[in-house]
């Protein structure tokens, strides 16, 4: 919403960070790119959530810490659920480790490859065989096509499945055409989190240069963001 909340439950000794998923991947990240974490449910906000983050070193080089961004899983969830090609089509997303970020009947706290369905754990096998392609698979009694692409910029796969028997019953031309929107729309969505990676990405390397000249003594120099939100907030505060 449009409020700050300031919380000290982070720095609870019970609250081990440095073991944390996105800390240590913050830490193996570099200059060029954030790291992003899978889907998780943090129990201090008590949302289910992912998280960019990127280091930050001293002038010698050693690493102080990392700067990250947290972003609400729900917005995600709900653009993928919005996502047709056909009446009975669904869209899904999965985590690169295999999570379910967004997928009707299951949770983030599932994994595909775990799953007790014999038919979706072989599916989440042939998923990560591959960067995108076309499948088929046995799902729900009825013989389904999954088409999935992976999202350069965190891992995950998005697809959608479509039921062979809607695909048989329309004239290829209608198929081709709805098929060619789900693709299209599909890119859109990739397209949108590599922006929004790229924006975060650029926030977090203008903070860290300021943290860096801070941290060496000079307190003249200033940092201002030009967009609105959680790092223009630090920026001012800064």
């Amino acid at each position: 919403g449009d409020q700050y909340i300031l919380t000290d439950m982070y720095e609870n000794s019970d609250y081990d960070y440095p073991t944390t998923e996105w800390y240590l991947n913050g830490k193996q990240s570099t200059d060029k790119g954030i790291a992003w974490t899978d889907v998780y449910y943090d129990p201090v906000s008590e949302i289910t959530m992912l998280t960019g983050a990127q280091p930050f070193y001293s002038q010698s080089g050693e690493i102080l810490g990392t700067c990250t961004a947290d972003m609400d899983a729900v917005g995600i969830q709900q653009i993928v659920s919005e996502i047709h090609a056909s009446q009975n089509s669904r869209a899904f997303l999965i985590g690169s480790n295999g999570c379910y970020i967004s997928f009707e009947g299951r949770t983030p706290d599932q994994l595909i490859q775990e799953d007790g369905d014999s038919d979706l754990s072989t599916l989440g096998a042939s998923l990560f065989g591959n960067d995108s392609g076309v499948l088929s698979a046995e799902l729900q009694g009825a013989r389904q096509r999954v088409y999935y692409q992976t999202i350069p910029s965190t891992g995950w796969k998005l697809g959608i499945f479509v039921d062979e028997k809607e695909i048989t019953a329309q004239t290829r031309s209608l198929t081709t055409t709805m098929l060619t929107v789900t693709v299209f729309a599909l890119i859109l969505i990739i397209l949108a989190v590599t922006a929004l990676t790229r924006i975060l990405n650029k926030s977090i390397q203008r903070i860290n240069r300021f943290s860096v000249l801070a941290a060496s003594g000079n307190l003249e120099e200033r940092v201002h963001l030009s967009n609105q939100g959680e790092f223009s907030s630090i920026a001012e505060n800064l």
